[in-house]
C-alpha cells in the first residue's frame, strides 16, 4: 500500500470537528503559557510574565466568547469541583476586566506632583508627571490550577475530536476516487504530535 495523502475536505452536513480543533490548540496554548509562566514566575521579567498571563487568558477565553465557531460551555465537564468552576470564571473575569479592557483593577494610572521646601520654608510644586503601576494578574499558585484546568479541557476536547473523526469516517469513505483527487492537497501535517511542536528546540 502507498503512503497516505491528504486532503482538504468540506463534508456536506455540519461538523463541529473544525471547531473541536481550534479550541483544542486554543487549550493547549493556554496550558502552555500557564506552564511557562508558573515556571518563569521568579524570573523577574515582568515584561515576560505579563505576555504569558495575558495570553493565557486570552487563550482560554477564546473558548468560551462568541464567534465563527461554537463556543464550549463549562457544564461541558459535567464532573468539574467546586473550586474548578470558580476558577474558571476567575479566568474569564480576569480576560474581560484585565486583558481585554483598559480599566481595571490591576491597573493604576495617575498624575503625580513633584514639591519641594522653597527658601522660605514653603512648600510647593516645581514639577508634575504622571505613572503606572501594574500588578500580575496571575499568581504561581493559580497559575498551576489553572494549567491543570486547561489539561482537563485538552482530555475532554481530544475524545471529543475523536468521535466526530468516527462519525464522518463512513460518509468520507464513499468519497470516489476522483472526489478524492479533485480535493485540495494538504499542507496539514497529521502525524505532528501537537504537544512536541511547542517545545522550543535549542
Amino acid at each position: 500500500m502507498s503512503a497516505l495523502e491528504y486532503s482538504r475536505w468540506s463534508p456536506a452536513g455540519a461538523t463541529s470537528l473544525v471547531d473541536l480543533e481550534g479550541q483544542y490548540e486554543d487549550m493547549l496554548s493556554a496550558s502552555d503559557f500557564f506552564e511557562r509562566f508558573r515556571n518563569d514566575f521568579c524570573s523577574d521579567d515582568y515584561v515576560l510574565l505579563d505576555a504569558l498571563a495575558t495570553s493565557a487568558v486570552i487563550r482560554y477565553g477564546r473558548c468560551f466568547g462568541p464567534g465563527i465557531r461554537s463556543r464550549l460551555r463549562i457544564t461541558q465537564l459535567s464532573d468539574l469541583s467546586a473550586r474548578e468552576q470558580v476558577l474558571h470564571e476567575l479566568l474569564l473575569a480576569t480576560r474581560n476586566k484585565h486583558a481585554a479592557h483598559p480599566v481595571n483593577e490591576q491597573e493604576t494610572h495617575a498624575v503625580y506632583v513633584g514639591h519641594s521646601e522653597s527658601l522660605g520654608g514653603e512648600r510647593k510644586v516645581t514639577s508634575i508627571t504622571s505613572g503606572t503601576l501594574v500588578a500580575t494578574a496571575i499568581s504561581m499558585d493559580l497559575a498551576e490550577e489553572s494549567n491543570q484546568l486547561c489539561l482537563r479541557w485538552v482530555d475532554w476536547l481530544d475524545q471529543q475530536r475523536e468521535l466526530e473523526r468516527q462519525r464522518l469516517l463512513p460518509e468520507a469513505q464513499r468519497l470516489t476516487a476522483a472526489q478524492l483527487l479533485a480535493l485540495p492537497r494538504g499542507p496539514t501535517d497529521v502525524s505532528r504530535d501537537p504537544h512536541s511542536v511547542r517545545v522550543q528546540r535549542k
